[in-house]
């Protein structure tokens, strides 16, 4: 019996976002999105949605999320996405980062981010 795996996505282009969620929920389709937003101001209010790991873009609406991951002590798991070849410098700030995925995402890219991180957290898979 697999986890019911619960996660917020913070993503600010639609389509990106979209997207993602056509990715999980084909390859984890037991997973549940309980949270979304496109800005960093909306972070704490995610989490109190209580999520098992955060996908996540690095540059927000309205700045970068992972100052505010840091503002607010975030230790859940992160995967964080973008499409700007420089923002891996971003993930130094992230104790609890999985993985790191360059938009654009493709099936493989999520697979690999998932299998990271259902190993770093235990989930048994059978």
């Amino acid at each position: 019996m697999s986890k019911n795996v619960r996660y917020i996505l913070l993503e600010d282009e639609c389509i990106t976002a979209l997207g993602l969620k056509r990715i999980v929920s084909s390859l984890r389709p037991d997973w549940r999105l309980i949270g979304e937003s496109d800005c960093t101001v909306d972070i704490p209010k995610m989490l109190s949605l209580t999520p098992d790991f955060i996908l996540s873009d690095i540059f927000l609406c309205d700045g970068e999320s992972t100052d505010m991951f840091e503002k607010c002590s975030c230790s859940l798991p992160i995967i964080l996405l973008s499409g700007y070849p420089e923002a891996h410098e971003h993930c130094k700030k992230i104790r609890n980062l999985i993985t790191y995925i360059e938009k654009p995402v493709v099936h493989s890219d999520l697979e690999q981010a998932f299998c990271k991180l259902e190993y770093a957290m235990g989930w048994n898979y059978t």
